[in-house]
C-alpha cells in the first residue's frame, strides 16, 4: 500500500491553519496480538561509530519514533512483528516526522499513527502543498528475515530509479566527505582513490561547505558561498583535480 495527500486551496481567500498533519492513521494494523510487538529500527545518522546501527526494543503501544532532523535520529523505516506476522512501514520524509504505535484500549490492537508534528502554515490562493509518501507492507507466515528480504524485492522492483523506456537505473559509486573539512584533505583522498584505482564514479561533498565559518553549519544553510577557512579558492580546484 502506498499514497501521497495533497492540499490545494481552490479558494480565492487563504486557507484555515493546517497543522498537525496525518498521512496515516490505521487503527488496527495489527489486531489480535495479546500483548507485546517487537520494533525494530536502524539509528540515524550523526557521524559516530553507530551511526545505521540496527535496533530493537518491544512495544505495547504509546510508544513510538520521532526525528526532528530527517533521518538524523532514526532512519524512517520500521518493521512490527508479532509472531509470524507483522508490517513494515517506509515514511517519505526528509524533515521532521513522527511515527506513534498505540494501541486504542480496551482492543489488543496496534494503531500506526504518522505524520508531520511541527506543521503549521496556510495554503494561499492556488497553492498545493504535498505530504510525505507513505509505504506499507502487511505480511503474514514468514519470519523476520523472510519479511525483510519480501521488502527488499518490492523496493527492488517498484521503487528503484528507472530510466523513460522502463530500465533500471544502477546508481553511480561515490565517495562522500563531510562539507567542514579542508579542501587539502578532500583533494589528497581524491588522489589516494585515483592512485589506487578504485572505481568511484562520483565525488559528494555533503553539507557544511558554505557561510560563515565561525556559525554552526546549519545556521548557514540557504548561504551558498564556499566558506573562506575551508576553501580559501572557492570549489574550483577540487572541479579541476577531478577533471584531471
Amino acid at each position: 500500500l502506498t499514497w501521497m495527500v495533497h492540499f490545494t486551496n481552490k479558494d480565492a481567500q487563504d486557507t484555515p491553519i493546517l497543522e498537525q498533519i496525518r498521512t496515516l492513521d490505521w487503527p488496527d494494523a495489527l489486531t489480535g496480538h495479546g500483548g507485546e510487538c517487537l520494533l525494530r529500527l536502524t539509528q540515524g545518522g550523526n557521524g559516530g561509530r553507530d551511526d545505521y546501527k540496527p535496533s530493537q526494543r518491544m512495544i505495547n503501544g504509546g510508544d513510538g519514533i520521532r526525528s526532528d532532523m530527517g533521518s538524523s535520529d532514526t532512519l524512517p523505516f520500521f518493521n512490527l512483528q508479532h509472531g509470524d506476522r507483522g508490517v513494515i512501514g517506509a515514511i517519505g520524509r526528509s524533515g521532521s516526522w513522527l511515527a506513534a504505535y498505540t494501541p486504542p484500549p480496551p482492543d489488543p490492537a496496534i494503531c500506526l499513527d504518522a505524520g508531520m508534528p511541527t506543521t503549521h502554515l496556510l495554503l494561499h490562493a492556488g497553492e498545493t502543498i504535498r505530504t510525505p509518501s507513505v509505504l506499507l507492507m502487511p505480511y503474514q507466515g514468514c519470519d523476520y528475515y523472510d519479511s525483510q528480504n519480501l521488502w527488499r524485492r518490492l523496493a527492488f522492483a517498484y521503487f528503484s530509479p528507472r530510466d523513460a523506456q522502463g530500465r533500471r537505473i544502477d546508481v553511480p559509486l561515490t565517495v562522500g566527505s563531510w562539507g567542514e573539512e579542508s579542501i587539502d584533505k578532500k583533494m589528497a583522498l581524491i588522489n589516494a582513490i585515483h592512485d589506487a584505482k578504485m572505481p568511484m564514479e562520483v565525488y559528494w561533498i555533503d553539507a557544511g561547505w558554505y557561510g560563515d565559518a565561525t556559525k554552526a553549519w546549519t545556521e548557514n544553510r540557504g548561504s551558498w558561498s564556499p566558506a573562506n577557512k575551508d576553501y580559501p579558492n572557492g570549489l574550483g580546484p577540487l572541479g579541476d583535480l577531478l577533471r584531471s
